[in-house]
């Protein structure tokens, strides 16, 4: 008798959480919408960004720092993700995709079609779709609702439809401008990487030549660097 109450209770608490943002004005979907309507109609994005990743089988706490940039294209989207100590350069012309690592002196280049199976960079990049990719569901009780440590911030989760190898869920803040002010991603190991921006500027880039885009979305490593093409 005791078994299907206990199987009950979860669907409680998401049916309280979901009564909850519905009271609070918004459903959990009705963010989402917002959020995908934003970047949408986005053609690109600057920020600076913090890292953390934290977990068991992670080791000890890494934290990193930089400043990222992406470009929707016709041809392919564009990203660059620059990392500061030490020195990582991540960046995608819509062809290929380079990952630079200044302590290794390598740079691991792969075909860019690579990067569609990344949810962040698909949804960055123009090609991904909340609705299509996740079940779209109230952050977890750990997060609550909304941040109240910041400004106000709307938290949802996102669970992707096709199983990730390197993704369990996604947790989103989102702004009162419909920007994402943080992410955190958590595999199944419950390894969790938080990503915190700042300094965003939607549509960034649309003032720059293409040659000044071609020179942003490019990346030549020192001499006497390692190259390992996949």
């Amino acid at each position: 008798m005791n078994l299907p109450r206990l199987l009950f209770l979860p669907l409680l608490f998401a049916i309280l959480l979901a009564q909850v943002a519905m009271a609070q004005g918004e459903y959990p979907q009705d963010i989402a919408r917002r959020l995908q309507n934003r970047y949408d109609h986005m053609e690109s994005l600057n920020f600076h960004f913090n890292q953390q990743v934290t977990g068991q089988m992670a080791g000890r706490d890494k934290a990193a720092s930089g400043e990222a940039w992406f470009l929707k294209s016709t041809d392919g989207g564009r990203m660059r993700w620059n990392y500061v100590n030490p020195q990582q350069v991540l960046v995608s012309d819509g062809q290929k995709f380079s990952m630079y690592f200044q302590e290794l002196k390598q740079m691991i280049v792969s075909n860019a079609d690579s990067l569609d199976q990344e949810l962040t960079y698909a949804f960055f990049s123009g090609r991904g779709n909340l609705e299509r990719d996740f079940y779209i569901l109230p952050a977890n009780e750990e997060y609550g609702l909304q941040d109240n440590q910041g400004k106000g911030a709307k938290i949802i989760k996102l669970v992707p439809k096709k199983d990730q190898a390197q993704v369990e869920d996604i947790h989103l803040w989102v702004n009162a401008d419909s920007l994402i002010e943080r992410i955190v991603l958590r595999d199944h190991l419950d390894t969790r990487t938080t990503l915190t921006f700042s300094a965003v500027r939607p549509n960034a880039l649309s003032g720059l030549t293409s040659a000044e885009v071609k020179q942003l979305f490019s990346f030549s490593p020192p001499a006497g660097t390692e190259i390992i093409r996949q």
